[in-house]
């Protein structure tokens, strides 16, 4: 299940994902409205909340898709956030492809991600 988080604006998206989410889900519900907004604001800030339910893709899936490959350099920072220090770890090894653009957080750092992606 997703949910468009209600800080979410201009430019920024935060979205929260529980259950079970696949790709063809991404595609469907957050690729249109992530160029959406890359076409009206010429660049995103990302903001993925990863609920302890969630289970689907990855982090390693999401920066290969095509979408993500075709815009990167519109993806100004991306900040995802999970309960899980596995997730966390895994996480941050695929963050490494766009170093200083990714952060990672622990879901009870909610705030201080809405600031990082604002700042």
């Amino acid at each position: 299940m997703q949910e468009i988080m209600p800080e979410s604006q201009g430019k920024i998206l935060g979205v929260r994902i529980s259950g079970r989410f696949n790709s063809d889900e991404y595609q469907s519900l957050l690729v249109p409205r992530l160029k959406n907004i890359i076409q009206e604001h010429g660049g995103v800030r990302f903001l993925l909340c990863l609920e302890d339910s969630f289970h689907g893709f990855g982090l390693s899936e999401l920066l290969n898709d095509a979408f993500v490959q075709k815009y990167a350099d519109n993806f100004e920072k991306i900040a995802v956030l999970s309960g899980s220090r596995w997730r966390r770890l895994e996480l941050r090894v695929s963050a490494i492809l766009l170093s200083g653009r990714v952060n990672i957080f622990s879901t009870d750092e909610l705030s201080e991600a809405w600031e990082w992606l604002r700042t």
